[in-house]
């Protein structure tokens, strides 16, 4: 079973998505802040950060997902984001990003990025948009 660190402020979003990536098998963990994201991911690494880019505390998905795959190369990262300008900012940081998805999303379209991401050795980078 792979295991997920989602990281979103939003509490209520977060709820949703671990249990939606609970319903479809995986192992959830939520940090509701980028400090405990990072201490969680490099104590007990995950096979997947499903991230917000825009995180309190001026920090953002790109640096917790850098601090917690210097640690933990081989695992993969998700960004979701609200903000399409900050796609590009997002994919600047590629040699730790995988996937860039845009909200609002369809949780089926979700659920099978992440299925793809983690499955597919050869998985090609792109940016997803779902309205």
């Amino acid at each position: 079973m792979a295991r997920i660190l989602i990281v979103e402020n939003d509490a209520t979003l977060a709820e949703l998505l671990q249990w939606a990536l609970r319903q479809d098998g995986y192992d959830v963990t939520v940090a509701l802040h980028a400090s405990d994201a990072i201490e969680l991911g490099v104590a007990e690494p995950p096979d997947l950060i499903l991230t917000d880019w825009m995180l309190l505390h001026s920090m953002h998905g790109g640096n917790v997902s850098k601090a917690i795959r210097d640690v933990c190369p081989w695992t993969k990262t998700i960004v979701i984001t609200g903000h399409p300008e900050i796609v590009r900012q997002a994919w600047a940081w590629g040699d730790y990003i995988d996937l860039v998805i845009e909200k609002p999303f369809h949780m089926r379209h979700l659920l099978g990025a992440t299925h793809r991401v983690l499955h597919e050795t050869d998985c090609v980078a792109s940016s997803f948009s779902y309205q």
